[in-house]
Parts: C-alpha cells; sequence; structure tokens
C-alpha cells in the first residue's frame, strides 16, 4: 500500500461518529513513525488495500508494531500491507477510540475477550 493511498484512506477510518475530537491531525503511518509516538499512547490500524483487519492499542508502538510483523503477537502472523498509527492525550481516549474503531470495522483479528468487542 503506497504513502498516498494510506493518506486518502485516513478520515475513513475514523468516520463522522468518533467520539475523539483532535485538535490537529493524530496520523502517523507505517511509513511515518514520529519517535516520541514510541512512548505515549496511541490506538494502531492494521489494514490491508481492501479493509482493516486488526486494532489495537500501544505506548510502545513501534515495538508493538515489530511484534506484529515478525509473528510474536499470539504466535500468529497478521496479513497486513499497511499500518496507521493515532496518537491519543491519555489511556482513556485510547480505550475509546480502540473500541470504537473494533465496533465500526469488525476486523477478522481481533476477537472477543481482552477487552476487545467485536
Amino acid at each position: 500500500m503506497t504513502e498516498e493511498m494510506m493518506d486518502k484512506n485516513k478520515i475513513k477510518l475514523l468516520g463522522d461518529e468518533c467520539p475523539i475530537k483532535f485538535e490537529q491531525q493524530p496520523f502517523g503511518n507505517w511509513f511515518h513513525i514520529e519517535s516520541w509516538m514510541n512512548n505515549s499512547p496511541c490506538v494502531y490500524i492494521l489494514c490491508t488495500q481492501k479493509e482493516v483487519v486488526y486494532v489495537g492499542q500501544s505506548t510502545y508502538i513501534i515495538e508493538r508494531l515489530g511484534k506484529h510483523i515478525s509473528g510474536e503477537m499470539n504466535g500468529k502472523k497478521k496479513d497486513f500491507e499497511g499500518a496507521y498509527v493515532i496518537h491519543v492525550k491519555n489511556e482513556a481516549e485510547m480505550n475509546k477510540l480502540e473500541e470504537y474503531l473494533i465496533k465500526r470495522h469488525q476486523p477478522k483479528y481481533n476477537t472477543i475477550g481482552k477487552g476487545n468487542i467485536v
């Protein structure tokens, strides 16, 4: 997935009903993960060109995405082509946004349990 394609999808990912209102552009992406994002609350979206396949959260985003790529997350490698990273202010926003995105997109790799309600 090209960077241009990812930029076009950002608005569709959040939708008009998003419970978090952002003062500035909250997105990083697979190509541009800023170093400051690595120690702050983020929600991330793994996707193919056609669909969102997983939504998760982390305060150590670079390490977490690396685990998805290597297959270290639950022993299964997720099939995805790109990732969006959305920086939020705090853990409460992180939880609210993750839940909203899982309900909105119903990703195939998110399962019931562990706080992920599909």
